[in-house]
């Protein structure tokens, strides 16, 4: 996983099955479960993914006999991807099970879910107060359990939803991202760095900083393999076409967009175009409306969903 070596760590999944039941307690079979399941992820294989989390849910259930510890942590990243296809209910339903565990529960992976996704879906359904009480007990975690990548990840989400960003600023990051960075970890802890640099100079709105937002996000894209982490480049990709479409260049952003909407509606992705940003969701609108005919038609029902989303803005 840290070399993102995602189809190996699926082909090692699959040898550990029959010695995983040959273990004593779930767990190991569990967590098998969900470290497959996030690797098919990463390479956009969602319905695979949803089957591992699932698989890992039922698991759990199965073992616990009040249903709780092991079920509500796998249920964290099955909330995630709930959240993505857009059952935001579902998805809060299960990311609030998980939070009510307490603060340490699982993996890196499973916090991120619980308190920056779980953020996401309060903004997304217009309870900031929440949002900001998993960003804060996030971001408290973090620095208490010395998990850098995740802090990372909760400034990201504070830049993108405007939650607690009195603090922050364009000068709070580095000039650029660091390269030839030791393994998958740092990378992705640089590269949420990164967005989040991204972010605040779209923030500061000006014609300069918008041209620097562009040109670092453009970097970005271009450093993630689109063949190893297709999900990792495909969020890249639409914080590109955030920023190009932010800085005035409505016909490039929408030459962006177009491949990244066939691309989300074959695999029923919502939330993470919708969350991109606000003139991602301009563009989303236009096309919904009027460039409708600019539009593969196959497209159409995945553009109609988008722009019946409700979300607070």
């Amino acid at each position: 996983m840290q070399r993102f070596a995602y189809e190996e760590a699926r082909e090692w999944q699959r040898w550990a099955r029959p010695h995983h039941r040959r273990t004593t307690g779930p767990f190991s079979v569990i967590y098998g479960y969900i470290l497959g399941g996030v690797a098919a992820r990463e390479q956009l294989d969602f319905d695979a993914a949803e089957a591992s989390f699932r698989h890992a849910m039922n698991l759990a259930r199965s073992s616990d006999e009040d249903e709780s510890y092991g079920s509500r942590l796998s249920g964290a990243l099955l909330g995630e991807l709930l959240y993505e296809r857009g059952d935001v209910e579902a998805a809060q339903r299960l990311l609030d099970d998980t939070y009510n565990l307490g603060a340490e529960g699982g993996i890196v992976e499973i916090m991120l879910a619980t308190h920056v996704v779980g953020a996401r879906v309060k903004h997304a359904l217009g309870q900031d107060d929440q949002a900001s009480q998993r960003l804060d007990e996030g971001e408290r975690l973090a620095q208490a359990l010395n998990l850098p990548r995740m802090a990372a990840h909760i400034t990201a989400e504070r830049l993108r939803s405007g939650i607690g960003v009195a603090t922050l600023s364009a000068n709070s990051f580095p000039p650029e991202m660091p390269r030839d960075l030791p393994n998958g970890i740092v990378q992705v802890t640089a590269e949420k760095t990164e967005e989040a640099a991204i972010r605040a100079l779209l923030a500061v709105g000006t014609h300069d900083a918008r041209r620097a937002a562009c040109r670092r996000a453009r970097a970005l894209t271009e450093s993630i393999d689109a063949n190893t982490r297709p999900r990792a480049e495909l969020n890249a990709r639409l914080l590109l076409t955030e920023c190009v479409a932010a800085s005035g260049s409505t016909a490039e952003a929408e030459e962006l967009l177009l491949p990244i909407l066939d691309r989300c509606a074959r695999l029923g992705l919502v939330q993470p175009v919708l969350d991109a940003g606000p003139a991602v969701r301009q563009l989303v609108r236009r096309l919904g409306t009027t460039g409708r005919g600019e539009v593969d038609p196959a497209v159409v029902p995945f553009l109609d969903r988008l722009h019946s989303t409700p979300r607070a803005e």
